[in-house]
């Protein structure tokens, strides 16, 4: 019903599969469904103006740098991305997240915080923090949704433009209105006030 283009590509092999699978089972076969499962380059033609988006799922290459060349060489011969999407973890988010454990993927590259900096005049926006963050030209949007009572951060969706021409682009944050909610406390305050213990 709608025109626009649905980029589905491959998270974490450990708890993100389930759902790609799902959704792909239900899109497989519709035209405006793309789905990726290993670094791709893709040109979407829009008013006659083509832009261009490098995907870049989870993987796991032995050398990263080798493995991400053919991006910059593109970027080179046919201009910067106007979008870099991916899943997985730059320096500045791997403490952010206070929940998140990947023992199963400890082979996935770590990307320096401006990693594909040069090659990207909009946004690089990644999944994988399950915190919204963001540094440069990195965003997280986070997860839509609260996973668990450590999870307490604002939940939501981002929503972008980049100007063809790299003039002007935004970028703005949906809050999540209807987010369930944890009620929490420290066991450490609770010793600190044993005199209120009832309250607990």
């Amino acid at each position: 019903c709608f025109d626009f283009i649905l980029i589905v590509f491959d998270g974490t092999r450990s708890h993100d599969m389930a759902m790609v699978a799902t959704i792909m089972a239900a899109y497989r076969n519709h035209p405006n469904v793309r789905y990726f499962r290993t670094s791709s380059i893709i040109n979407i033609t829009r008013q006659d103006k083509e832009y261009r988006i490098a995907i870049v799922p989870e993987e796991y290459p032995k050398n990263k740098d080798e493995y991400y060349q053919f991006l910059f060489d593109d970027a080179k011969i046919n201009g910067k991305f106007h979008y870099i999407l991916g899943h997985g973890a730059f320096e500045f988010a791997m403490y952010v997240d206070k929940h998140e454990v990947e023992l199963l993927c400890a082979s996935a590259p770590i990307f320096p915080n401006d990693y594909f900096n040069e090659i990207c005049g909009g946004y690089i926006i990644f999944g994988h923090i399950h915190n919204r963050t963001s540094k440069g030209l990195v965003e997280y949007n986070g997860s839509y949704s609260t996973g668990c009572f450590a999870d307490t951060d604002d939940k939501g969706y981002l929503v972008s433009s980049v100007a063809y021409d790299f003039s002007n682009k935004s970028l703005f944050f949906i809050k999540n209105e209807f987010v369930r909610s944890y009620k929490t406390f420290k066991l450490s305050d609770v010793r600190a006030t044993l005199n209120r213990q009832e309250k607990y």
